[in-house]
C-alpha cells in the first residue's frame, strides 16, 4: 500500500470515528465540536482527490504505454509481412529454377505441397453422415433484454452490480 493509499485509509477511519461521534452527539453537538468534524471531512475530501489524481497519471500513463504497444504490434506486423515475402520470392525463384531443395550446412530448403484443400460448393446436397449435431446455445443478449423489458425466464435474472468510481476531465 502506497504512503498517499495509506493517508487516504487513515483519513477514511478518521472519518468514520467523527460520524460515530456525531452521531452520538445527536443534539448535543457544540460549534467547536461541529468545527473539527468539518476539519475531518477536508481531510478526506483531500485524501480522495489526491487518490484520483493519482489514478487519473496511472491512467495517462498506461494510454501511452497501450499506444507503444500498439506502435509495436504494428511494426511486428511489417516484420511477419516482410519474412512472409521474403518466403514467397524465395518459394517463386525455386519454382521457376526448377529447384525443389536445397541444402546448406544447418539449413535445408524445400519445396512442399500442402495437403488438399476441402471446398464445400453446396452443403444441403452433403449426406447426412457428414454432419455433426451442435448443441443448443443460450441466447444471453435475448434473455437480458427479456428480463429487461420485465419478463420472467425461469433459471435467470438480472444482478445488481458494484458501484465504480466516474471522473471527468476538463
Amino acid at each position: 500500500m502506497t504512503s498517499k493509499q495509506e493517508l487516504l485509509s487513515a483519513e477514511l477511519t478518521r472519518f468514520r470515528e467523527l460520524r460515530h461521534r456525531v452521531l452520538e452527539a445527536g443534539d448535543t453537538i457544540g460549534d467547536a465540536f461541529f468545527l473539527d468534524v468539518l476539519a475531518g471531512v477536508g481531510d478526506l475530501h483531500d485524501a480522495i482527490l489526491s487518490e484520483v489524481r493519482c489514478a487519473l497519471e496511472d491512467e495517462d500513463t498506461a494510454s501511452r504505454l497501450r499506444g507503444r504497444m500498439d506502435e509495436m504490434e504494428a511494426r511486428l506486423r511489417r516484420i511477419e509481412r516482410q519474412a512472409e515475402g521474403r518466403r514467397e520470392l524465395a518459394l517463386k525463384a525455386m519454382a521457376e529454377a526448377g529447384l525443389e531443395h536445397l541444402e546448406v550446412p544447418g539449413l535445408r530448403i524445400e519445396v512442399r505441397r500442402a495437403p488438399p484443400l476441402l471446398v464445400v460448393s453446396d452443403e444441403s446436397i452433403i449426406p447426412d453422415a457428414y454432419k455433426v449435431a451442435q448443441p443448443a446455445r443460450l441466447d444471453y443478449h435475448g434473455i437480458r433484454d427479456a428480463l429487461k423489458a420485465g419478463a420472467e425466464v425461469p433459471g435467470a435474472a438480472l444482478e445488481d452490480t458494484e458501484p465504480y468510481l466516474s471522473v471527468r476531465t476538463s
